[in-house]
């Protein structure tokens, strides 16, 4: 009997270790989802809003969306910098700036910029 008692006793427990373990691992893929919003931001004219998605991972994205047409938005992966000018956003990734035209979509792009500095009449490029 005391054999039966030890075994069922060992039984339960390694049932209970395996459980844990799974609900430990569908923690570690929830964290690794996790997204946190950051620094909302309309634009000048009210019709855009754009925000930093900070991934688990340490990534940093921006989401830009117009505000009576959720499905014209824009999505940037891993951007340093990012600043409404009027109909515009310049966005920073690395050494790259982008001019995105949130009008009309299309983009240009300045290469071998370390930093810029925004002024409402100026804009100077380093």
């Amino acid at each position: 009997m005391t054999n039966f008692f030890v075994c069922f006793v060992v039984l339960m427990f390694s049932g209970s270790v395996a459980a844990q373990n799974r609900n430990y691992n569908h923690l570690d893929q929830l964290v690794s989802a996790t997204e946190e919003m950051q620094f909302p931001e309309a634009s000048e004219n009210g019709k855009w809003l754009l925000w930093n998605i900070l991934k688990a991972d340490g990534g940093k994205n921006l989401m830009i969306q117009h505000v009576n047409q959720p499905s014209k938005k824009f999505e940037r992966k891993n951007m340093n910098y990012r600043i409404f000018l009027k109909d515009k956003v310049l966005i920073q990734t690395g050494n790259r700036v982008e001019i995105l035209n949130l009008e009309t979509g299309q983009s240009n792009f300045l290469d071998d910029v370390s930093n810029f500095i925004f002024n409402k009449s100026i804009i100077y490029l380093r």
